[in-house]
């Protein structure tokens, strides 16, 4: 299915109290990547090419108004993501969180007094990978492959076609730990992934890719920002269960991450780096 701007629109202004959906409904939503609250200052809205303030002055008052909209209320329930600061809205849209945190034996364990928020659209580009898919997928042959970009530079909507294309002929699991790749709702993924693809949603890697490894016979394996030492070991897993994988790390190029991450690095045959052009992807 085409996730629309028309249901990206209603997603998000159901999620967010009156006042600021009254605004944003007439806003429009075409090539919109953020929403930003900032306590003390106006709500700010980034689009590929332009930023546009809007509206008047947010009290750090009204932006915890606007958390507890998108926790439902209950707080307590989302505390394994807040404390990893951010939340995911149904439709995939991550909503980044700023405030204080709290810390125990070196880990973050909740964050309070929020004072930023930033809305992250989602989105859909039925084909984005197409050119893609040679280098993964070469006359049949699976090459294990990493993308490498910075923030906000369609890392995971890359992913997400890459997944749609695939499955086509290929048995695919996505391990969707951040519920952004596909963003099941319900039990129903609410992007186009392909006919053979299969969801664990919020499991861990390492968890995900053991269940899928004893169950699924998976062709390859999907799944998004690696990075951890424990990123590591579940890709070492699939490696050696014979399964293919496709994943992506933060970072500006490879050679920018081989000094720290050589290691994780040399377990790929393919590395693409994505790289922003006026305001949109580039694939170098």
């Amino acid at each position: 299915m085409q996730y629309t701007v028309d249901k990206i629109k209603q997603g998000i202004l159901y999620s967010i109290p009156c006042e600021f959906a009254e605004t944003l409904k007439h806003i429009d939503f075409d090539d919109l990547r953020e929403v930003r609250f900032r306590a003390g200052q106006k709500m700010i809205l980034y689009y590929g090419t332009k930023t546009l303030p809007l509206g008047k002055v947010v009290s750090q008052q009204k932006i915890s108004e606007i958390f507890q909209s998108f926790c439902k209320s209950s707080v307590y329930a989302y505390l394994n993501e807040i404390k990893n600061g951010f939340l995911t809205l149904s439709g995939g849209h991550r909503i980044g969180i700023c405030g204080e945190c709290t810390v125990k034996s070196g880990e973050i364990t909740n964050i309070y007094n929020i004072s930023g928020l930033n809305i992250r659209i989602a989105r859909e580009y039925i084909g984005c990978a197409r050119k893609l898919i040679p280098y993964i997928n070469d006359n049949g042959i699976l090459k294990n492959t990493i993308i490498i970009a910075p923030p906000a530079c369609g890392k995971t909507t890359m992913l997400r076609d890459i997944t749609r294309i695939l499955s086509q002929t290929m048995k695919v699991t996505v391990i969707d730990e951040r519920d952004e790749i596909c963003s099941v709702c319900d039990g129903v993924p609410q992007f186009d992934i392909g006919p053979q693809t299969d969801v664990y949603s919020k499991a861990p890697k390492e968890l995900g890719i053991t269940m899928a490894l004893r169950s699924l016979s998976p062709d390859v394996i999907i799944t998004d920002e690696v990075g951890t030492n424990e990123d590591i070991s579940a890709i070492l897993k699939v490696l050696g269960a014979g399964c293919g994988i496709v994943t992506s790390i933060h970072g500006y190029s490879a050679d920018s991450i081989k000094e720290s991450k050589g290691k994780l690095l040399s377990l790929f045959d393919v590395a693409i780096e994505l790289k922003k052009e006026n305001g949109a992807p580039k694939i170098s």
